[in-house]
Parts: C-alpha cells; sequence; structure tokens
C-alpha cells in the first residue's frame, strides 16, 4: 500500500508517523511532506499516487485555506482515498471538540486519532489500516489529576 504522511518537522520529533508506518507490512511511505502548500494537491494526485495519506494536524499550512477545507477538495479528487487524521488532544480542545469532528464529518474524514502517545497511535493505525472500513474516531481521555494512566476511549460518530 502506498502511503503519504503530511507532517510538520517540529511534530515529527515528538511522533514520527513515517518511522510508525514503516514497521508495518506492506506499507510503503513514499514521501513526508513537512507543509501543506499550492502544490500539495498536485503532488499528492500526480506524483505519489497514494492508496491513503496519513495528516497530522499540526502540519504548518501555507495555503489561504481552511485545514479541513484542505482535506475535503483532497477528497473530492482522490475519491478512493484514505485520509487518516492524527492530532493532538490539545489541539483538538483549542479547536473546540464538537467543531472540530463536525468539520471532520463535512469533509468526509472517517479515520481519525487524538493522541499524543506513540503506543497508542501505532495500535489505532494498524487498526485502522487492517480494517476495509471506516474506523470510529478514537482519542485518548487524560486521566484526573491522581496521576492514573490515560484510558482509551472510542467516540462513535
Amino acid at each position: 500500500m502506498i502511503v503519504v504522511t503530511v507532517q510538520g518537522k517540529k511534530r515529527q520529533k515528538k511522533i514520527n508517523l513515517t518511522s510508525i508506518l514503516n514497521n508495518m507490512p506492506d506499507i510503503n511511505v513514499v514521501c513526508t511532506m513537512p507543509t501543506i502548500d499550492e502544490n500539495f494537491l498536485v503532488n499528492v494526485k500526480e506524483t505519489y499516487m497514494p492508496h491513503m495519506v496519513v495528516v497530522d494536524f499540526e502540519t504548518p499550512l501555507k495555503v489561504r485555506m481552511d485545514f479541513f477545507d484542505v482535506l475535503s477538495l483532497l477528497k473530492f479528487k482522490i475519491s478512493s482515498l484514505r485520509i487518516i487524521l492524527i492530532a493532538s488532544k490539545t489541539s483538538v480542545e483549542s479547536f473546540g471538540k464538537d467543531k472540530f469532528y463536525k468539520n471532520l464529518e463535512n469533509a468526509k474524514i472517517h479515520d481519525c486519532i487524538v493522541s499524543d502517545d506513540n503506543e497508542f497511535i501505532e495500535d489505532r493505525l494498524k487498526k485502522i489500516i487492517n480494517s476495509p472500513y471506516p474506523t470510529e474516531f478514537d482519542f485518548i481521555k487524560t486521566a484526573s489529576d491522581d496521576d492514573k494512566d490515560e484510558e482509551p476511549i472510542t467516540v462513535t460518530s
């Protein structure tokens, strides 16, 4: 399966999507795009022709479009493309949870992982990739102040 990752260099230091995906069988990461710029849609469609694009929500935008509009346009141009969105819990909360998930739904993005935990992201990516159908939106709920481990919680749209 041909995969393109879209992730800023700053975020790659914390969660490297290319490394995670390269450890999975039958996955060939052909490119990691560090920004979403004016050539993004052309490169994804015509240069790389991937089966899947894994996008980090914190990727720098260098276009005058909303992040979700770019994903929606990408999905429109390549209707069979599977897009998986990775986001940090902080990003989703600052964007507004309801607004974030509503924008995902409008962009027809059905696979989303919200977490900063490498193991959780890797586990969820495996489940999503091995599933022929869209999965639920996945996120980790942070523990209360008593320092308990994080519990995975699944939200169905």
